[in-house]
């Protein structure tokens, strides 16, 4: 799979380039902050970043000298991308945020398929109408769900392929992760109309690894903290996150006797390990060094 989604980026300067006020969908509320949107590879042994858009705000300044384009238009730039780059997934998947005709039919030109969560109110249109996506789960009968093993839960669902307002017919599953069908559904949508619930809720369960690309990426390599004024600067700030993540998930920073004696550990624990054999080759170093060279040439190599 490939994600996609966005990421915001807090700021307390107001000449932070592209930073404005944006809807923060976690907190509830408008925030001061930058916002990249991402594309991000996904399969069951391994996720990494690929490539990154900056969304300007319309009327903003950047937007008026780099031109203004909307987080779909960006991300059928990113899916472009991983075509002409060939990267190994057949399918694409988003949040509710994202789906539309454009991508959707952006996506399916290039002969992928997508996967998406559909909002509640999205129209469908059945033999007796159409009706939101809300009125018609509700019309469902309660034993026609049925309970499944997906992503290591267990689930209740139902599928049916229907007709969605302005993307056609899709696989539509409607999940609860309860017997009784309490609280809200699980609502998602897939071109592949020949596929089972299970593959469908286990394709979008993979979207959630960018989620925590995004918070190892913040806490642990500082891709929230650029303070430069200058977009070349911030882009390759933001790339060298994305590249330090990478090389931590294909464990090349680890130590040959830290790869025998550890075999999964978390971006932060990769990260501590990463500085600790840094420090220690320092430390090599300056001893080796000691009955070589005197004190102040060491300090200056070191601070050169």
């Amino acid at each position: 799979m490939v994600a996609i989604d966005d990421t915001l980026l807090p700021k307390t300067g107001k000449k932070m380039p592209g930073a404005g006020r944006l809807w923060d969908h976690d907190s509830g509320r408008y925030v001061h902050a930058q916002c990249l949107v991402t594309s991000h590879y996904v399969d069951r042994d391994r996720d990494y970043p690929l490539g990154l858009r900056q969304y300007f705000k319309h009327g903003s300044s950047e937007a008026e000298r780099h031109g203004f384009k909307t987080k779909v238009e960006q991300a059928m730039e990113l899916v472009d991308e991983c075509e002409r780059l060939g990267v190994p997934a057949e399918n694409y998947v988003f949040d509710s945020w994202y789906l539309s005709q454009r991508l959707a039919g952006h996506i399916e030109a290039h002969g992928k398929g997508w996967v998406s969560r559909l909002k509640s109110n999205r129209i469908v249109h059945t033999m007796e109408g159409s009706t939101s996506m809300r009125e018609w789960e509700r019309r469902v009968p309660r034993d026609a769900y049925r309970e499944i093993q997906a992503l290591g839960k267990r689930y209740w669902a139902y599928t049916q392929v229907l007709t969605v307002n302005k993307l056609g017919k899709a696989r539509v599953v409607i999940s609860y992760d309860n017997p009784d069908l309490e609280g809200e559904p699980t609502i998602l949508a897939s071109n592949h109309a020949h596929w089972e619930e299970k593959r469908v809720m286990e394709a979008y369960g993979m979207r959630f690894r960018v989620d925590n690309f995004y918070r190892d990426a913040k806490q642990n390599l500082g891709l929230g903290g650029c303070h430069l004024r200058i977009l070349k600067g911030a882009g390759s700030h933001w790339l060298l996150g994305f590249l330090g993540y990478s090389l931590l998930r294909l464990r090349i920073c680890r130590s040959r006797l830290y790869r025998r004696i550890r075999s999964d550990q978390t971006i932060g624990a990769e990260c501590r390990q990463a500085f600790m054999d840094l420090l220690q080759n320092l430390i090599q170093w300056v001893y080796q060094k000691a009955g070589e060279m005197p004190v102040d040439k060491i300090l200056s190599v070191i601070l050169r």
